[in-house]
């Protein structure tokens, strides 16, 4: 849609020069007439638009403070969530300690009964060979009380010490 004014100017730009001005002064004339209106209202507005501009940045202040406020109280939250992952990585921590002491020390008691086992096969060992050693002997004293020469008992039944 075409404005009155650019109806004009089309008009004019079919016409001659002269007419050509016409239109250009009547709207210079009403551009400055609404000028002049402006500055005698102008004094009032200013002032409303200076009252509404300082509200503006007493609200716009506001809702700055406001939102500093929020982001403060979220980076609070952020530190605290922080503070609350490194109490449990620090449990956690604690934890896999007690555990590895845990199985540290299970590992020692499986040892030592492993010690203690080999220990129990030694002394049956030793037990047998001693039983083994007096059962030569009681073999050797039986013989000789039947009267074998001894030469033939430490022939087929010698002491052997280890």
């Amino acid at each position: 849609m075409m404005s009155e004014a650019d109806n004009e100017v089309t008009k004019a730009t079919d016409t001659s020069p002269s007419v050509k001005l016409v239109p250009n002064s009547k709207r210079n004339a009403e551009n400055q007439l609404s000028l002049k209106k402006k500055k005698k209202l102008g004094n009032n507005s200013i002032s409303s638009e200076l009252e509404s501009l300082s509200l503006l940045q007493s609200e716009q202040i506001a809702e700055d403070k406001s939102y500093k406020l929020m982001q403060l109280s979220i980076e609070e939250h952020k530190f605290s969530i922080e503070e609350c992952k490194m109490g449990m990585l620090e449990q956690e921590i604690a934890i896999k300690i007690e555990k590895l002491k845990a199985e540290t020390e299970r590992e020692r008691l499986h040892v030592d009964k492993e010690r203690l086992n080999i220990d129990k096969e030694i002394l049956h060992l030793e037990k047998e060979k001693l039983q083994f050693k007096v059962d030569v002997l009681h073999q050797r004293t039986q013989l000789l009380k039947e009267v074998v020469p001894k030469e033939d008992v430490d022939n087929m039944l010698p002491i052997v010490n280890d």
